[in-house]
């Protein structure tokens, strides 16, 4: 271990073969010296998936510390240097990765991983983190409008509420009297909404 010391005591005699020389002692000091930690364990790569919460935890075995009594602290940046991304932050204490990435941040991220001990000796190993895309299939609601408002062309008002909605208005102007259509509101909430207007046998207002 680092500083500890063990001597070692022997004696000893020279002989030419006629005669032996008076005995002499030699004492030795071994001075134990610090050793640096080693990889044990490769980091696996990793993958995150945007605006998902994101958590992954290094394994204790991943460096090991020969040193009895010595302790590893644990530090993390880009590889190459640098600070990790804003959405990613890293626990020494826990050697934990937590965060939640954007859609900015699709792509490949190189992360360093670096065990001290308590001499400032270190090593260091990266692996790779991917944010990839978070694909969302919706179904769309479609409204087909038939029947809107009155055939003397009063003034109507319509109001529609739903989520990614496609809205359709078409037909004769008997059946719909666009010109007497006179508001439409469409209350679509998150998803993306369409409204399309067939004008070939009508008009609005």
């Amino acid at each position: 271990n680092t500083g500890d010391s063990r001597v070692v005591t022997f004696d000893f005699r020279a002989s030419d073969g006629e005669a032996d020389s008076n005995t002499s002692t030699v004492t030795v000091t071994i001075t134990g010296v610090n050793d640096a930690p080693t990889v044990v364990n490769a980091i696996p790569n990793q993958v995150a998936a945007d605006s998902t919460f994101f958590s992954f935890q290094l394994d204790e075995n991943t460096f090991h510390e020969i040193d009895a009594n010595d302790v590893l602290s644990y530090s993390a940046q880009r590889l190459g240097g640098g600070a990790l991304p804003s959405w990613l932050s890293f626990s020494a204490e826990t050697r934990t990765f937590v965060g939640i990435p954007g859609r900015s941040d699709i792509g490949s991220l190189a992360i360093q991983v670096t065990a001290t001990d308590t001499s400032a000796a270190s090593v260091s190993q990266t692996f790779d983190l991917v944010v990839t895309t978070t694909l969302v299939v919706v179904t769309p609601t479609t409204v087909t409008l038939t029947d809107v408002g009155s055939t003397d062309e009063d003034e109507v008002g319509l109001t529609i509420n739903g989520d990614n909605l496609v809205i359709t208005l078409s037909g004769a102007v008997t059946e719909i009297p666009l010109a007497g259509l006179t508001e439409v509101v469409i209350q679509g909430g998150g998803g993306n909404d369409t409204l399309n207007l067939d004008l070939s046998r009508g008009r609005l207002p």
